[in-house]
């Protein structure tokens, strides 16, 4: 058998000779045309390549973005994550606020009721009585700024 089929590329430059039945082959495969009786021009990558390029490329982007999407994921959780956070420190923080606001309010509540009971059980003398009140209102407002 004669190598008489001559091969040429895409631009028409000859590249090699080849037997008529690999030429057949290539043109059944889709990789060459016949541009003669004896002659076969070779087809760029085949639609088989091309489309298995283009795939390969499609899924390298989506996983790229898969990738992209899968960290603002994590991020968004994180900085959820983190305010809830932020949110029960503050609760637990007022929680805190209010249990010594209480607190002071008893304690308070318990001087005032001390103090009433004092003022009830000693004998009133005009002399002591008015710097007792005097000191006693001071204690009221100095109690009472701590509410």
């Amino acid at each position: 058998m004669i190598k008489n089929i001559t091969v040429t590329d895409e631009n028409g430059k000859i590249l090699y000779s080849t037997y008529p039945k690999r030429a057949k082959g290539l043109v059944k495969k889709g990789r060459a045309k016949w541009i003669g009786d004896t002659a076969i021009s070779m087809l760029g990558p085949s639609v088989k390549e091309k489309e298995t390029k283009e795939m390969a490329n499609i899924y390298e982007i989506l996983d790229n973005q898969l990738s992209k999407l899968q960290e603002q994921l994590r991020d968004a959780e994180e900085q959820e994550a983190t305010a809830v956070r932020i949110q029960i420190l503050k609760t637990l923080e007022e929680f805190k606020v209010q249990e010594q606001r209480t607190e002071t309010a008893k304690l308070i509540g318990a001087q005032l009721d001390a103090m009433q009971a004092a003022l009830n059980a000693e004998e009133v003398t005009s002399e002591n009585t008015s710097a007792r009140e005097a000191t006693r209102q001071k204690m009221l407002e100095l109690m009472e700024k701590m509410l």
